[in-house]
């Protein structure tokens, strides 16, 4: 994964300022940033590029502008320039971001779309990708998974430091690790809902709420045969 960011990183760095980076260092310097409609529209499409990469690398568009910042340069190779997020050339302000609530859509804008002669209401909106978006849903269910199966390997882990804390004795259920072991309730990512434990007579078991949803008949953690995942068969 973290191969893959950075590969993805370098090549937007090419991608997307490769242009500013000649213009500085083969062009005579310019006066300031091109403030003119296109300068204005260019930047803003540059900024919707990082948007729909990041949309292919995640799965969802990013919550703020300044996570898009994290992504882009947080991982970048030894020496090279960091990747610039681009800014309203007449104002130097942040292009204006708002992603849905579900984080599949959003808008962007200038903060003040009338300096470039554009009405009030002018906006971007979300590329459509046709299948690539279903590659970009698939990776970001991969990724769900594996968080889910951290979640519930990490209770199981708090559920065995209760024990070693209390003779050997597993808690009866998952209240019983507040506030010392546990501070909150991780939630599935995909359902929203708490995962489930249940004391055994020799150990425990915990389990994701509702596995058919990551079309698995089990998946679970047991003490006796840890992390357990089973596929649901085929109608």
């Amino acid at each position: 994964m973290r191969v893959v960011r950075r590969l993805f990183v370098g090549f937007l760095v090419l991608l997307l300022s490769a242009g500013a980076w000649a213009q500085e260092e083969n062009a005579p310097q310019a006066s300031g940033p091109d403030t003119s409609m296109q300068g204005g529209l260019q930047e803003l499409a540059s900024m919707q590029s990082m948007l729909e990469f990041f949309f292919m690398e995640a799965g969802v568009y990013p919550p703020t502008l300044e996570e898009l910042n994290l992504a882009y340069n947080s991982e970048l190779p030894r020496g090279a320039r960091p990747v610039p997020i681009p800014k309203d050339p007449v104002t130097g302000k942040d292009f204006i971001y708002r992603p849905a609530e579900n984080r599949k859509g959003y808008t962007l804008t200038f903060p003040d779309p009338t300096k470039y002669g554009l009405p009030a209401g002018f906006t971007l909106r979300p590329v459509s990708w046709g299948w690539l978006a279903l590659r970009a849903e698939r990776k970001r269910f991969e990724e769900m998974v594996k968080l889910s199966k951290y979640h519930i390997e990490s209770i199981a882990t708090q559920v065995e430091m209760y024990a070693k804390d209390n003779n050997g004795t597993f808690p009866k259920t998952m209240d019983q690790l507040y506030p010392d072991y546990i501070k909150r309730h991780p939630q599935d990512p995909v359902t929203g809902k708490n995962y489930l434990y249940k004391q055994l007579a020799d150990g425990y078991i915990v389990s994701s709420p509702n596995p058919e949803r990551y079309g698995l008949k089990l998946f679970q953690y047991s003490s006796s045969k840890g992390i357990q995942v089973e596929v649901l068969p085929e109608k």
